[in-house]
């Protein structure tokens, strides 16, 4: 077998050729009969494996790219027809636009953007999942939301469950979020914000050193520290948590104002709980603000309806919110401004996704 195998071979009379190296190309080189847009000519193909299917593949990517910047576009230019549809803040108030589940969909974020400046937003809420795996070539996406709200003072953040491992909050603090990690901390205004990444990804809090932390732990947990904060007369005014069930304790014992969240994909509340302490307390859910239908919104345009959520504050206390959900077809729909009367009367019960919102 040894002898069978060397004659096949027979090194003696082997004369390989030099592979070339260096045969990648600009991508309007290599094909230069197709269209490229500026963003895209720095990038490169091996203009070897050109064949007529790479060709398609090409100017499929391309087309793709060219009717998502047109359609996000659009809605960019669109979002000033908001304007007077938008509760705008009043003497001593503050808003804070609320993402979440983005899942690389960085398009939507020029549109937040462009959302969060009619209605007065001056601070950034991230309620988690702005990737899809929480890999390291998914940067892409934290540096579009950075881009976008570069010159907001604060921008908080949590990593959700797909932002699994250490990256995407290793990656969000580097770009100068403040990623929240079970310990209070001062937010804008006199707030005090309280948040923790989904136990599924890698920011744990405190504990972020025990993996496998179940939801009824971290539940337990949060509202631990959240009571003991509010007994000391430090009242939380806004717990943020990736599933909004992390949050659920911590509204049953009364000791935080209001736990923003995503997850769902879906808007759910706000919905208002009265403690044990006799203290009012709201849940609200954004829907996806990346339009994700599963846990990948990358696209030529949104998969599902699309959702932002303006959030006021006064004095450090949430007194109201606002949605604003973004349809497939590129409408713009406007939720009710829901007043938050927290740790006082409750200012009823609006549950489910924004069904009263005006066209």
């Amino acid at each position: 077998m040894l002898v069978a195998g060397v004659l096949v071979v027979r090194p003696w009379e082997r004369d390989d050729e030099v592979v070339e190296q260096d045969t990648w190309q600009p991508v309007a080189s290599a094909i230069p009969d197709v269209p490229v847009p500026d963003e895209a000519k720095p990038l490169q193909i091996e203009s070897g494996l050109v064949t007529s299917g790479t060709r398609r593949l090409v100017e499929s990517a391309i087309d793709s790219y060219r009717r998502s910047t047109e359609f996000y576009g659009r809605l960019v230019d669109a979002s000033s027809d908001l304007s007077g549809r938008l509760h705008q803040p009043a003497d001593g108030e503050v808003v804070g636009l609320l993402v979440s589940d983005r899942h690389d969909n960085i398009g939507m974020d020029p549109v937040a953007r462009a959302i969060g400046d009619q209605g007065d937003a001056t601070f950034l809420l991230d309620a988690g999942d702005d990737t899809s795996t929480g890999s390291s070539w998914e940067a892409f996406s934290l540096e579009s939301l950075d881009d976008a709200f570069s010159d907001y003072d604060d921008r908080v953040s949590i990593a959700g469950n797909h932002d699994n491992g250490d990256f995407v909050t290793t990656q969000a603090h580097r770009l100068g979020f403040t990623t929240l990690d079970g310990r209070v901390v001062d937010g804008p205004a006199g707030m005090r914000l309280l948040g923790v990444s989904d136990p599924r990804s890698s920011g744990l809090g405190t504990w972020r050193d025990e993996r496998g932390i179940s939801f009824e732990d971290q539940e337990k947990r949060i509202a631990d520290v959240a009571c003991r904060h509010d007994a000391d007369g430090d009242r939380i005014g806004t717990l943020l948590v990736h599933d909004a069930n992390s949050g659920r304790q911590a509204l049953n014992d009364g000791c935080v104002d209001l736990v923003l969240a995503g997850h769902l994909h879906e808007q759910v509340g706000p919905s208002a709980t009265t403690g044990a302490n006799g203290k009012v307390g709201y849940s609200y859910t954004n829907g996806t603000t990346g339009g994700a239908a599963y846990a990948l919104a990358i696209g030529s345009k949104l998969r599902r309806d699309a959702e932002v959520t303006l959030v006021t504050y006064r004095d450090g206390t949430p007194v109201g919110l606002q949605p604003v959900t973004i349809t497939t077809i590129g409408a713009f729909r406007v939720g009710a401004y829901v007043d938050l009367a927290p740790t006082g009367p409750a200012a009823g019960t609006t549950e489910g996704p924004s069904g009263s919102a005006s066209p």
